[in-house]
């Protein structure tokens, strides 16, 4: 059975204030070492009223494991930003949407209520969990 781990607490965002503004959510993540095949990771939240126009995600601390994987993308879509990610990648290298995954593809995508960014893994032997930063480049189209 998959779980569903959320790790949404302590994002930023730049500009904090305002709106109407084009601004970047960041969050660093901790994939925990009991995660298995299917699990979801919620990364950054999503308030209603925004275009997510396409993520990144940086290895901070590779993963440990026979093999692990992620794919990038919300409760509709699991990999509608990224389709592949590999972390157990050197520490430092980045990912990111491209104009072939789903959602960049369309210019982005709208959210009409809160979502999440989220990671699934696909995960084979892990003894230590990878730490990555996950950004999104968003759109505020709220009036209020």
């Amino acid at each position: 059975m998959a779980v569903t781990f959320d790790k949404t607490a302590g994002i930023a965002c730049i500009p904090w204030d305002g709106l109407n503004k084009p601004y970047r959510l960041d969050n660093k993540v901790t994939i925990p070492v009991t995660a298995v095949s299917t699990d979801i990771i919620q990364c950054l939240p999503v308030k209603a009223g925004t275009v997510v126009l396409g993520v990144y995600e940086k290895i901070v601390t590779p993963a440990t494991a026979t093999s692990i994987s992620a794919t990038v993308g919300d409760g509709a879509t699991a990999d509608g930003y990224d389709a592949s990610i590999d972390l157990k990648g050197v520490a430092g290298t980045v990912t990111k949407s491209t104009p072939a995954d789903t959602y960049p593809a369309a210019g982005g995508k709208y959210y009409p209520a809160d979502d999440t960014i989220d990671l699934v893994v696909t995960v084979n032997t892990m003894t230590v969990g990878a730490v990555i930063e996950v950004f999104a480049d968003c759109l505020d189209l709220n009036r209020v």
